[in-house]
């Protein structure tokens, strides 16, 4: 078995198995070759020629990257996944030269990998590819971890391969379509010539790029946490406290949605300060005092999260103007 299955097969165990690394010299040499490679697929991907381009991952963010490449006029050398059915489905679906579970069909013919796997199994990944490069004419590669840097590839970057990171800002469900990446924003971070270029190919998919910096990613994906992931936690939250009053789910649902869609069409339209409202904008400490008090009775974890997030909104009613005074009674009753 080769490595690169193992690693694709194995990539999340701690004890994953692999063969022996090269002698040094076979890596200089092989990193010259590379960086030439690497010069030239930069310059075609600014001039807008396209790359040769494989995918290894065929879920979410994958499937969503090799739709809207076919799309764009991107022509996919593979398509790697651990599952094959996978794989095979997708690339039949973009018109993909080959697809399954080995390894060997990553071959000469790419210039550029790009790597939509969970983070956990990127390290594994590197290690593997980096046993096969004299095997290959890879020049570039990427992740599309939202969190790590592109120099996880630790390994294909010594061997000379131009390495980064491109993320889109995207929810995509396990469940149902992928969501349209036209208008979308995505996040390049990486070998500063690789990212210069990449920027042509975001704006083929009709994305907009841009650039983040290496040690700012994990603030980066934290921040798209809050604005997206958090949005679930707050409805089931919001939900549990409804069926405390006496209203039933599905009937809880259809009262919030509407109340949602407003808020959020107003924080995005006024912004977070001017779109701030309720009890703390209006400095109604004895109301937020009761919220307290009802959560500690149903859900003490609610409690602890409506009173962090009171205090973050207090600074925004400060910036809309509520008065010092009336805001101290608020943070008394907070803390």
């Amino acid at each position: 078995m080769s490595p690169l299955r193992r690693a694709t097969l194995r990539c999340g165990h701690k004890n994953s198995t692999f063969v022996k690394e090269r002698p040094r010299r076979s890596v200089a040499l092989r990193t010259k070759r590379v960086n030439t490679a690497a010069i030239q697929v930069m310059h075609d991907l600014s001039s807008g020629q396209p790359p040769r381009l494989a995918l290894l991952g065929a879920g979410a963010v994958g499937r969503a990257l090799a739709r809207s490449l076919s799309q764009a006029g991107y022509t996919l050398t593979a398509i790697l996944d651990r599952q094959a059915p996978s794989a095979r489905e997708l690339a039949r679906e973009v018109s993909a030269g080959r697809a399954g579970s080995d390894p060997a069909l990553l071959r000469r013919d790419t210039d550029l990998l790009i790597v939509a796997v969970p983070d956990g199994q990127i390290a594994a990944v590197d290690r593997a590819v980096a046993r096969r490069l004299p095997e290959l004419a890879l020049a570039a590669c990427l992740h599309t971890s939202g969190a790590l840097p592109g120099s996880e590839f630790q390994r294909l970057a010594q061997a000379g391969v131009a390495v980064g990171s491109l993320h889109p800002l995207q929810t995509f469900p396990a469940r149902g379509p992928s969501p349209a990446l036209q208008g979308t924003y995505f996040a390049l971070e990486g070998d500063s010539a690789l990212v210069a270029s990449l920027r042509a190919v975001v704006e083929r998919l009709g994305g907009i790029p841009v650039e983040i910096r290496s040690e700012g990613k994990a603030a980066y994906h934290a921040a798209a946490v809050f604005a997206s992931n958090f949005l679930p936690v707050l409805l089931r939250l919001a939900l549990e406290l409804l069926t405390e009053a006496g209203v039933a789910r599905e009937q809880g649902s259809a009262m919030l949605a509407p109340l949602m869609r407003r808020s959020l069409e107003n924080v995005l339209t006024l912004g977070e300060t001017a779109a701030l409202t309720g009890p703390v904008a209006r400095g109604d400490a004895a109301t937020v005092q009761r919220h307290r008090e009802a959560l500690n009775r149903s859900s003490p974890a609610g409690e602890a999260l409506y009173r962090m997030l009171s205090l973050k909104a207090l600074e925004l009613a400060l910036e809309q103007g509520l008065d010092s005074a009336r805001a101290d009674l608020v943070q008394e009753v907070l803390t």
